[in-house]
Order: structure tokens, then sequence, then C-alpha cells
């Protein structure tokens, strides 16, 4: 690149930016933002995001960036995007990093060489990142050794783990050491679980798969997994994607080389809980041991060398010293915590250091290495006035974790929420510059922290702070807590504190004013108002009474209204407290939730939190629970007739009929045992009973009458030991058992023959004949399971190798009703599934992590599209099966029982039975809500105006068209543009239901397909919008004939779709919007057009003919995403990043009737119920709400969320007819009823024989009232 002149290095750079930015196809901005934050993410993770304004500005020459870093990262983007259209460079040294690097020199000093900034070579208490890779020293052989590891872990296909204590230096290690060494040969992601979820990884992962290099996935701070905001499903998704990552053999361009994590040793057993990581810790672990004296020696004196400095004479010994490690120490004599304390101390003295000399004399004024960190905390504390100083206590408190056993830990915290405790921001910002300058704590994009936990016990001030705080942190943390629920309840009185609760806060407040949040203080000021207004009434009764008997009569009155008052009170705080339960009940039992609101809507018909709780409950299963066995039970089993057999620990079988009326109706007598029961099966004609337990022999009976079962002779298969489980073949004439004498029996029933399979070495406690009789699954403790020819059953045998790849014991296997797919689960918490086809069994992708317990039974259902599975968390599951290699679980989990499940079997289409610990069977009736279909996103679902036919779109690559007549969409044709190599990113089905509009990512075309017949949709056209890169917004005109596309240029084209197949542009593109067009629409008559743009706008457009250039006709206070107009067009709803919802009336003035509040997020969807008033919304904050618009300027939350906490970002769509459906993530695609009495209904049904629980026991009258 030729230099140019010293005058225009600005405009120059600018100019050359804008000519890599047209090579590379002139990418979207915000596609180059993300991408580029990303990489500089990778190589430094405290970097600033790079926006896309920000690009910009260095575009059109407005700015020159502060750092070479964030122009890097952008300039690594748009050259691999150039390349791929201009192999060689328009302009020579176009492609050159020093060359762009000389230019943005000149440009941010015109006419001379910046001068070379002094830079500390010692990081303090913060990390080492890959860029600091010249200062890292002394661990050469830990690098070396991390390096050979790795190479055996990646070719095997393994995570390698590098474990150490707090401070031991492993985030300097895998960033410095390890990444900087490998990342000449490949790409490394350096990544944290918080800073880069699984959302974000993924999404780089696509980006890297079209790159020229492999690369290396490095995790640091592995631990974050294990604490808050992770659950245990959220990490386990995360270690399944990162082990899904890893895979063995030599990785190509674009793939991924291995995975490599850091891992706190105290997290150590938090860790080995989850199989992926267990198997890491016990085959692939390095542990990082403290440093040696050799090694704190070079890392004391290598990096001084770096930038040119001598070390005095005497300094290393006595930092040695006071270390308390001599020259000639073992390495575990530096203790933990060594490096930080360490690095600290040297950072220190560098600001003391004389000329290029790093000595003794500038150790002393630093303070030491004990009073390094105390010295500079205690010379900034020195510095602040009153006010900064009791600011900097509050703050450094919020960032403290009081721990049971004394100590105390850091913690992470939201900026925003530092500031919670003060009115005003300003003096608040001055001290946390001034602490983060001083290394006491450290912000970055996720938040803020102490630098390090050694500064608690290194700073004696800190130290007393977290002793003298440690009862009002625990009092502040529950206060917290439970306002939160008050704020999340509708502030409902009944949670508000008394007595002694009370009491405790009053005396924080007292002692601490500022040391609630705002809502915590408002908390505690609505409680202490209630105690006043109570103590007021007991003054003014008591005055009341002194007065006597001259006006008995007079308190008498008052008397019967204060009693009348209080009853009225009392019962509002019961029906709040209802309210209350319902909800945190939604997640953990669900059944009872639903109850509860069954009570509520009988307490009080019509009032909209009960009606919200009773919605709500569609989305979950719900059951109907019947007291079964004494004791746990471990086996059931369904005959033909659907009869249904239960045996368990109190050496019982007992057969039941499932009614619909009435549930599980015992049929005859329980049936008596030797011995505790393991498995039922039945004769594939119903007729004949087996069970199996700890006598090792088969007992049956005949119950061609079930009501009468007769008993039959006892089968000796000939186990020593228990036998744990059996399986009748399909012909009726074998039986195979599986036992603790590590054996597989077949038996022939007819002559008596038994065939014994040996191969396991360990008990065997699971088998399975495929439907067909011809193949049999056996599983053991020996972590295998192994397939076996049985075809011919008396000469039986192994087929292929044992299956493996799940750690601990296969405690359950099952065949798929066609016998194409096998299932096994295992108690390491897994099941993994099988492909069985032309005699061979291979995996169909790696063990899914499906509960948090060991997993004991799994059941495919009738059609084999769905897998229920069971474990020893309580908690059953269904995984839709749709795409067998990356199963999906649909919709909430099965919660509630009161012990482990054992045992897992499908009723029919819409129910699955579990049996377990406590002795109860439970008929669970499936959500109605939850529909199968997609495997990734799925945007909002489109309906034709008749309200018969829906169709969704998916990143998956499809679009389905389903059947909405009846009561639950029925999937009737698929649609895979470009083959499904796409991800759908829009659909819009015409009113009149002949016409589907598809849109991708990555596409500024629009597709058009004839819909005529539904069940065979056929591609009609191309929409081809050569001035568009992305076009992602569609909407048909209510009379079918037009189409409105949205696209990146922020434009609105308006395309004649009388034919499908010859689309035609009408006029030129609408104009106006200054941002992104999020949402388009047309009023009802199809007379005008609004859209809503990211510049906080809403556009109208009058149609056909009216002016190009749209006009604004309402404003908001962040980007709008989405709009929605009423069925009769006097209404508009828009959303967007400021959480509200404004509703608008339809007129000339657009005026504002009211906002609706509720969400925490930004609101991505809004749409109107076409049949009542009802407008239904969905967020970021993974909540679908409704709201009632029947007086619009008197809206109604109609309760809180139709979805449990904590599930996906929904996007929402009524149909025609009033039912609402919501496509999120991960598949997920949801279908609800608003009508309350087939609602309340199911619940009925579904719940028969389940009682509340004790503490809602008050509620059973109401719930009974409601379903008789």
């Amino acid at each position: 690149m030729n230099a140019p002149t010293d005058t225009e290095p600005r405009a120059e750079l600018a100019r050359r930016l804008d000519v890599l930015y047209s090579d590379a196809g002139s990418p979207p901005l915000k596609a180059v933002s993300a991408r580029a934050t990303r990489e500089l993410r990778a190589r430094d993770p405290r970097g600033r995001d790079i926006t896309a304004q920000r690009i910009s500005d260095w575009r059109l020459g407005r700015s020159v960036p502060a750092k070479f870093d964030g122009l890097g990262s952008v300039l690594s983007v748009l050259i691999v995007a150039a390349r791929r259209h201009h192999p060689e460079p328009s302009v020579p040294g176009l492609y050159s990093a020093p060359e762009w690097r000389h230019l943005w020199e000149r440009a941010r000093s015109p006419g001379q060489r910046p001068a070379v900034e002094e830079k500390c070579p010692y990081p303090g208490l913060a990390a080492l990142t890959i860029g600091d890779s010249e200062y890292f020293a002394g661990r050469e052989s830990q690098i070396a050794t991390m390096r050979a590891r790795f190479a055996e872990t990646s070719s095997a296909g393994e995570i390698l783990v590098l474990v150490g204590a707090s401070g031991a230096g492993k985030s300097s290690l895998l960033q410095a050491g390890f990444a900087a060494r490998i990342r000449d040969d490949v790409d490394v992601l350096l990544v944290t679980p918080t800073a880069v979820g699984t959302d974000d990884l993924e999404s780089w992962l696509r980006d890297r798969a079209s790159e020229s290099t492999p690369y290396v996935v490095a995790v640091d701070q592995l631990e974050e997994l294990f604490v808050a905001p992770f659950d245990d499903a959220a990490a386990g998704a995360y270690l399944e994607q990162l082990a899904g990552l890893a895979t063995p053999g030599e990785a190509r361009p674009g793939e991924c080389a291995g995975v490599v994590a850091a891992l706190r040793a105290d997290f150590y057993p938090a860790a080995a809980r989850y199989p992926i990581l267990a198997k890491a810790l016990q085959h692939n672990q390095m542990l990082l041991s403290p440093p040696t004296a050799d090694e704190l020696t070079a890392a004391i004196v290598e990096p001084a060398r770096a930038q040119g400095l001598t070390v005095g004479d005497g300094l290393v010994e006595l930092i040695l010293a006071d270390l308390g490690v001599r020259g000639d120490s073992a390495p575990e004599a530096a203790r933990t915590g060594t490096f930080p304390l360490l690095a600290h101390t040297l950072r220190s003295m560098w600001e003391y250091r004389e000329g290029k000399v790093l000595g003794v004399p500038a150790y002393e004024k630093a303070g030491g290495v004990r009073g390094a960190i105390a010295t500079s905390a205690e010379t900034l504390w020195d510095s602040f006035d009153v006010r900064q100083q009791e600011t900097a206590r509050t703050i450094l408190l919020q960032l403290v974790t009081p721990v049971p056993d004394g100590s105390a830990v850091g913690r992470r915290v939201d900026r925003e929420d530092l500031y919670r405790p003060f009115a005003d921001r300003a003096p608040v910002d001055s001290v946390l510059e001034a602490l983060a300058d001083a290394r006491i704590i450290t912000h970055d994009a996720h938040g803020t922290s102490l630098s390090h936990d050694a500064v608690i016990s290194a700073w004696p001030r800190l130290s007393e702070w977290v002793e003298e705080d440690r009862e009002d942190a625990v009092t502040r943390l529950r206060i917290q807590g439970d306002a939160d629920d008050w704020v999340a309840a509708d502030r409902d009185r009944a949670l508000l504190y008394r007595g002694n609760r009370l009491t405790a806060a009053d005396d924080l407040v007292t002692r601490s004013p500022s040391a609630l949040s705002p809502r915590a203080a408002e908390f505690i000021d609505a409680a202490q108002t209630v105690r006043r207004q109570q103590r007021n009434a007991f003054r003014a009764l008591a005055v009341f009474l002194v007065v006597g008997v001259i006006v008995t009569s007079v308190l008498a009155v008052v008397s019967m209204r204060q009693s009348q008052r209080a009853e009225r009170e009392r019962a509002d705080a019961q029906y709040a407290a209802l309210i209350a339960s319902g909800l945190r009940d939604q997640s953990v039992n669900p059944t009872e939730s639903a109850q509860l609101a069954l009570a509520a809507t009988t307490e009080r018909p019509g009032d909209p939190a009960a009606r919200g709780l009773l919605l709500a409950s569609q989305s979950s299963p719900l059951a109907a629970t019947f007291d079964a066995h004494a004791g746990a039970i471990y086996g059931t089993a369904q005959s033909p007739a659907g009869v249904i057999a239960s045996g368990g620990y109190d050496n019982t079988v007992r057969l039941w009929r499932h009614d619909t009326d009435r549930g599980l109706v015992p049929v005859g007598a329980p049936l008596s045992t030797a011995s505790w029961v393991t498995a039922v099966g039945f004769s594939p004609d119903g007729t004949v009973l087996y069970a199996t337990g700890a006598t090792g022999v088969v007992v049956r009976w005949d119950v061609g009458d079930p009501a009468r079962p007769v008993p039959m002779d006892d089968i000796d298969v000939g186990h020593r030991g228990t036998v744990y489980a059996l399986s009748v073949r399909s012909d009726g004439r074998w039986i195979a058992t599986a036992g603790d004498d590590r054996t597989v029996r077949l038996h022939d029933i007819g002559s008596g023959q038994t065939r014994v399979l040996t191969g396991h070495t360990a008990p065997v406690r699971t088998v399975a004949f495929r439907p067909d009789g011809n193949m049999l699954v056996s599983g053991a403790d020996d972590r295998t399971a192994r397939v076996w020819d049985t075809v011919a059953p008396a000469q039986a045998s192994p087929i292929g190798v044992p299956l493996t790849g799940q750690t601990l014991t296969i405690h359950s296997a099952a065949f798929s009703p066609d016998g194409t797919m096998l299932a096994t689960g295992s108690d390491d918490q897994t099941f993994r599934l099988w492909s069985v086809r032309d005699g061979g069994v291979v995996p169909l992708g790696a063990p899914v992590n499906a509960h948090s317990a060991a997993l004991w039974s799994v059941a495919f259902s009738a059609d084999g599209t769905a897998l229920a599975t069971a474990a020893w968390d309580g908690t059953a599951a269904l995984w839709s099966l749709v795409d067998p290699t990356h199963p999906i679980r649909l919709g909430q989990p099965m919660t509630g029982s009161r012990g482990g499940l054992t045992t897992v079997t499908f009723v029919d289409g819409t129910q699955v039975l579990t049996g377990g610990q406590d002795g109860q069977l439970r008929v669970w009736t499936l959500s109605p809500a939850t529909v199968a279909g997609h495997t990734r996103r799925v945007q909002a679902p489109t309906f034709d105006s008749a309200g018969t036919l829906m169709a969704t779109g998916s990143w998956d690559g499809q679009v389905l068209l389903w059947d909405v007549t009846g009561t639950r969409p029925t999937q009737i044709s698929a649609i895979r543009p470009d083959g499904g190599d796409v991800r759908v990113e829009n659909v819009e089905l015409s009113p009149d239901g002949r016409t589907l509009a598809v849109t991708a990512l990555d596409s500024g075309d629009v597709a058009l397909y004839d819909t005529s017949d539904p069940r065979q949709p056929r591609f009609a056209a191309l929409v081809a919008n050569p001035g568009a890169r992305y076009t992602h917004e569609l909407a048909f005109s209510p009379d079918s004939s037009a189409l409105a596309t949205a696209s990146d240029d922020s434009s609105v084209q308006i395309w004649d779709v009388t034919d499908r197949a010859r689309p035609v542009a009408r006029g030129e593109p609408l104009t106006g919007p200054r941002g992104w067009v999020n949402a388009v629409t047309f009023t009802p008559d199809g007379s005008r057009l609004f859209a809503a743009s990211a510049d906080q706008r809403l556009y109208l457009w009058d149609l056909p003919g009216g002016d190009p250039a749209g006009r604004v006709v309402a404003e908001q206070d962040g980007p709008i995403n989405t709009l929605s107009i009423n069925a009769d067009g006097t209404l508009l709803a828009a959303a967007g990043d400021d959480r509200a919802i404004r509703v608008l009336r339809v007129d000339d003035a657009l005026s504002e009737v009211a906002q609706l509040r509720g969400h925490d997020s930004t609101v991505r969807s809004v749409s109107f119920d076409p049949t009542t008033g009802l407008l239904a919304s969905g967020a970021d904050d993974q909540t679908v709400r409704l709201w009632s618009l029947d007086d619009p300027q008197e809206p109604q939350a109609i309760g809180r969320s139709l979805t449990p906490p904590g599930t996906v970002r929904w996007q929402v769509a009524f149909d025609p007819r009033g039912r609402l459906s919501a496509g999120g993530e991960t598949g997920a695609l949801r279908w609800w009823s608003t009508d309350e009495e087939d609602t309340a209904e199911r619940v009925c049904s579904a719940t028969q024989g389940t009682e509340l629980g004790a503490d809602q026991e008050i509620w059973s009258d109401e719930l009974a009232d409601a379903c008789s």
C-alpha cells in the first residue's frame, strides 16, 4: 500500500477502508460488528465492543481508531470476505496487516511516528492475555506438557482440562502461554461461559466454517458454569456443545482442532457431577501445581528484561523470602494465591522504579508482597473524601458474598445494579473508575468484580468490613430475594414482612440506610406502611374502648366494619398467596399449579391473574396420581388390551385399567410374590403376565380374565441371584432375562430350553427384544450395551462390538416400534440413540445429557417420533426425534414426584405413565401446547384468513405447512428451500392461502410457492431484489394481490403477485426510515401500510399512489421491532427495545391510548386476537404475555406468562380463530387456546386423583367445586 502524504493520512485510511469494505461485498455493518467483536474477544476477553457505528465512522473518516486491536479485528473480517471476491487485492497492500498498521499510525499522529508507550510487563491481579505472551515467563515446562497433552486429547476427540487452585495462574497459562504458542498454526477462540454463551458460540462457529484455518476453542473460568445464572440444564447444554466440537482426527480448514478448558480446583466436585467432565477429569486432566522458586524467579526477572530493565541485587531473594519460598524449596512450598499477590506487588513496584532498575527500594515503597494490595488500596482509600469512602464501602461489599465456612468469595455484579443504593450516578462513577485504576476491581462487558479473591484477605480493611457485614449481608440477600418475589406477585400484601423479620430489616436500614436496592427499599417501605396502618387501627380502637358504655352502639358499628375490612384483607391476603403459590409451582409442580389456578377461578371468577395462571397450565404436562405400592415401583408394562401391570418393593404385582373418567382403576387383588419385583411383562396376546425379582426365577399368571388371575408354574431359567429385567419375544414363545450373574438368558417356554448369552463383565440391568423379535439388546454395569442376533433364538449370537460411549451403568434400553432405532439410558444421566439398519448398529450423534441423576428408563412413542425418559432426579422428559441425531426436549419436564423415577411408558399418544420411589403411579397428560416439527429456531407462524392453514419457517432449513382445522396443528407437507441448506428467516401466507412467501438469511430474494394444494406446494417464482443483501420482513395485502418486502437498505417494496409466477414491482421503493425496517403491516382495508424501524419511528404510507416517502406518525424510546393491527383496524400495537407496548388509535393523529408494561426485556412480537380484545406479546425475557384491551384505555394484564420461567424467546401470532401460536429457539413451537372452559376441563380430567399438598388443603373445596 503506497504511503500517503502526511497531510492526508486520516482521509487515506478512510478511503482504503471503504475500498476494502466494497471489495468484501459491502456486508451489513451489524454482521461485521458482531464478527469483529468476537474476533477481538478471542484475543482479549476484556476487549470493548466494536459497534456498527464505530466502523461507519472509521469508514467515513469521522474518527480514527484509538487502538489498532479494534481496527485489526475489523480488517481480519473484511480481508477474508474480500479474498473470496478478489483473490488478488484491487489496491496494492490492501490485504497487508503491516501496511494497515503503518497507515493507522500515521493517521493517529500526522507528520510523525507515534512514540512507543512504556508498557508495564506485569499484569497485576488480572490475567495475562494472548497479546501479553512476551511477558509470560516461568512456566515453559507446563506449556510444553500442555501442548503435548492437547495433541493427544485432540486427536482422540476429547477435552483437555487444566485444573489449578485460584491464583495458580491458569488463565495466564491458557492465554499467554498455550494459546499464544499455537496461534501460528490455528486460530484460537478464547471464551468464558458468561462472556460467550451457547448461542454466541454457535454463531461464531457458523462464521468460522468458511475460514481457511482450523480453530481451537479455549474455555477459561469453566467454573462459571456451576454458579448462577447457569442451572444444571444450561451447564449441561454448554458442555454438550463443547463435547460435540471435540472430534477425533485431523481438523480441516474451518473445523475445530480441539477443546481445552481451565477449571478452578475448588469446583472439582461440581464439575465431576457432569459425565462429560467426569470423563475428562478422569483421563485428560492436567494439574497446574504451585510455582517453584525458579519459576517465580523467572516470572520476576524475564518480563523486566523484556522491557529493558535490570532487576536489582537481592530483590528476588527478598520477594521469595516474603512469599515463604526458599530457593531450594519444593514446588508445593508456594502457597495458593502466590501468583496474584506477586503480580500485584510487581505492578505496584513498577510505579516506584528508579530509571531502568527495579530494585529493593521500589519493593519497600510498594509495601512488600503482603502489603502491596493493602498499600495501594489504603492509598486510594485515603484519597477519598468521607462520601466517597462510604460509596466505596457499599460498592465493595456488593462484590463479596460470605460463605458458610466463615470465608468470603468475590462475585460479578451487573454495573447497573451497583448504582441501586445511590441517588446520584456521577459520584459512583468516579469511585468505580478509581477502584478500577487501582486494580482493586475489574470492569468487563459482563459486569464488575473484584480483580481477584485475594483482595479480600490481603486488604485488612475489606476483611473487617466483610466480617462486620456478614450477618447484614445474609439479611440483605434474603430481603432482595423476597422483594423480587413480591414484585413478581404484583406486590402482594401477603408477602410483606411482619414481626421479627420486619424488625430485623428495620435494624439493617437504621445501621446502613443505603444498604438496600430501590426495589428492596420499596418492599420494606410497604411493609412498614402496613404496620403503621395496623398500629393506627389498634390505637383508634383503644381510644374508642376507653369511652365505654356511652358510645357502645358506635363502637359496635365500627367494630363490625373493622371486622368486615379485616375479613376482606384476610381474604385478599389468602388469595394473593394462592396466586403466588401457583406461580412458584409452575416449574417444580405444574400439576398443583394448575389445580391452584382452578381454585382461584372458583374463588374469584373473572380475575385476570387466575385466568392467566389457568391458561398457562396448557404449557405443562399434568399428572393424575394413584397410590399403588407400599414401596418403590420398579417395573410397569401394558398389554395390547390396555391392562397395566406394576411391580414393586412390597413383593406385589398389581393390575390396572385406565378409565377416561376415573383414571387408573385397580383390577382384582394384588398378586403376591416371594421377593421384591424388578420387572413385569405381558405375552403378545396379553393373556400371560410375567414378573421377576430377587429369587432369580420368573413367576407368571394367566390373566385372560384380568380380574381373576390364575397362577402358573414358575420358570427357573438358571440365574444365580437377582433377575433385573425381562422381555417377551413377539412370537410369545421366548422370554429374555438379565441377571446379577452377568448373563442374559433366552428361554423357550415350550421346550424348556435355555440359551445363555455371555460377554458382559458385570451385572446385566436391562434387556429388550426388537419388535420383530430378530434382535435383542442388553445393558450392564460394565457401561456397555450389546446387541444380539435372535432370528433363531436357540443359536443367538452377538452382533458387532459392544456399544460404548456412556460412562456408567446402562440401566435401560428400548427399540423403536419400527425397529430402526435403539435407545440406551445410563446412570451417567444420558441417553443415546443408535441406528439399527442392515444388521449393524451405529450411533446417531453423541449421548444426550438428559437429567441431573441416573437415567433408569426409556420408552418410544407408538409412532417412534418421541422418546420418554425417567430418572432418579424425580423427573420424566419427552424428546422429539424429528432429527434423531439432535433430539430436542419437548416442553417442560414432568416434575412433582416425591422421589426418583424408575420406569416410564407411553399409555397412548397423549399420556405417559411413570412409577418410582414414592410407590405412586402417575398418568401424565402431555402438554397440548407443545408441537413437534422443527429442530432449530422457529419464526412467528403465519395463517390464511380462514384459519385452516398455518405455515412455520425455521433455521433448520424447513418450511412446514399445517392443517389447523382441529384442536391441534397437524403437519401436512414440508418445503426445503435450496434443499434445506438455508436458515429460513420469515414466512408469510397470503390471506387466501394460495401463496406462501419465504425469505432466508444471507439472501435478498423472496421465494414464492403455490399452496393452492397445501399437501403439494410448488415453487412459483423468485422475487429478485438485486439492491438488497437481506430481505427480512414480509406482509401480504388483505386481498392477497400485493406483497410488501422490507430490505436491509431501509426501504419497503410492494410487489404485484396477482400472478404469483410473475411478480412485478408496484412503483418505486417506499422510503423514509433511516434504520433497519423491523416490521410491516397493511391496514385491514389495504389502504395504508405501516412500518416499524430501528430508528425508533413508526412510518405510514397511503396506498395506492401516495408519496413514496413515508411520514413519521409516532416515535418510541428505542428501536421498534413489531406491529399488529386489530381486526377492525381501529387499534395498532407497537413495541420494541424499550420494553413497552404502545397501543395507538388508528386515526389521523394516531394518538396513544395506553402503554402496556410488564416485560423485563426487548419485546420482539405482538399480535391481536381477531376474535376478542386480547393482545399477545413475546419478548427476550422468555415470556409470552396476554393483555385484555376490551377497554383500551383500561388495559389489563392477564396473569404473568403463558410459558414457565426460563424457556426461550418467543415470536407470537394469533390465528383467525383466536388460537395463539408461538415459535422460539431449539425448534420450540407452541399452540394455546384462550378458552377458559376447555382449559379447566383439561385440568380436571388430567389431575383426577391428585390431592393438593398439605400446605394448600384450604383450597380443596374450591378445587372440587371447579371440577364438579
